[in-house]
């Protein structure tokens, strides 16, 4: 329906029946209309390639790209999932972060160090879980964070997994 119809078609039909055919919890039925609701607009418009790639059932490499935020736009301009965000990266591995991992997924997505939390097009890296009053934004960028969590791994202290507990 997507490919043929467009993204409003897609979305109706979602709304129809999907949530309930399949037994979405409420909770997260509306998380998930909203990313789906953003597949439909990346598809609509995507460039001609990616749409017929689509068509012939390759998608994975798509799909992944934008589950991931790096996916082509229009024209194949890349879109960033961060845009005018403040980005809180909660570092709960126990070990340093990897400077890969800054240069490689957040610089690129035009994000820089910010002095604390909640300045748009920043990102600030904390080792324990947001408080409520990290998310204490002014009007004009409510709703605006993005939260990434980088898991202990399963040999990580106790203390490190019982706050990656806290946060699910």
């Amino acid at each position: 329906i997507l490919l043929e119809q467009g993204a409003s078609a897609y979305s109706n039909r979602l709304k129809a029946g999907f949530f309930k055919t399949w037994g979405v919890p409420a909770l997260h039925a509306q998380r998930l209309a909203e990313l789906l609701s953003r597949w439909g607009n990346f598809v609509d418009n995507a460039s001609p390639s990616v749409r017929k790639d689509l068509g012939n059932g390759r998608y994975l490499a798509t799909l992944e790209s934008f589950l991931e935020g790096k996916h082509e736009g229009q024209g194949g301009a890349e879109r960033n999932v961060f845009q005018g965000c403040a980005v809180i990266v909660c570092n709960l591995s126990g070990q340093e972060l990897d400077s890969k991992y800054i240069r490689e997924y957040l610089e690129p997505n035009g994000l820089t160090p910010g002095p604390r939390v909640g300045i748009p097009c920043t990102y600030v890296i904390l080792d324990h879980p947001p408080a409520a009053a990290n998310f204490a934004l002014s009007p004009s960028t409510a709703g605006s964070y993005r939260v990434l969590v980088v898991p202990p791994g399963p040999d990580a202290d106790p203390k490190w997994q019982s706050m990656a507990d806290n946060v699910k």
